[in-house]
């Protein structure tokens, strides 16, 4: 976050992880909501890799829900899905938001498990503790549930911070993308 000679607050897009009851949280911070969608689908990478992932396959996915609440969970729970039935990660994505429907392209290739050494596996996205908020910027909070969370070895958290667009929980149902 920067302040101009003016007062003026300008976020810079980023993405946190960090310690929650269900497992992780994940935080998306951007200057728009569909930045901070971008954000968080960064922040789930980060929970399975710190590896560059290359842009190698686009995948389209479009969400609808009745409210933002609910479309956060959807992406999260789509990107999730394509994760375990295309075996990939992404690394990169670019999301349209309009009324209560989302466009979104994720970029990223196969799992390579010598290269991108998979930590854990998000399983999905759930309703709990949900909230959607705006402080200077749009930003999602998201608590999440690892497979095998009691194993991962995966250390990529931070401490949150005052105030958070979107809250919600991953759960322990899904698929085989990447536990050990």
């Amino acid at each position: 976050m920067t302040v101009s000679p003016e007062g003026a607050v300008h976020v810079d897009a980023s993405w946190e992880l960090f310690p929650h009851d269900a497992d992780v949280g994940v935080r998306g911070l951007a200057p728009t909501i569909e930045g901070a969608f971008e954000q968080a689908a960064l922040a789930l990478k980060a929970i399975v890799t710190d590896a560059e992932v290359l842009p190698a396959i686009a995948v389209e996915v479009q969400c609808h829900a009745p409210d933002i609440e609910l479309l956060f969970v959807d992406w999260l729970n789509a990107i999730i899905y394509e994760m375990a039935v295309r075996r990939m990660v992404f690394g990169r994505t670019k999301v349209g938001i309009s009324r209560n429907s989302l466009s979104g392209t994720l970029w990223g290739e196969a799992i390579d498990r010598e290269r991108h050494a998979p930590a854990c596996e998000p399983k999905g996205a759930t309703y709990t503790a949900l909230k959607v908020g705006m402080s200077p910027s749009w930003r999602l909070i998201d608590p999440i549930r690892r497979a095998n969370s009691d194993t991962c070895s995966n250390d990529r958290s931070v401490t949150s911070s005052k105030s958070a667009w979107t809250l919600k929980r991953f759960s322990n149902s899904g698929s085989k993308l990447a536990s050990r």
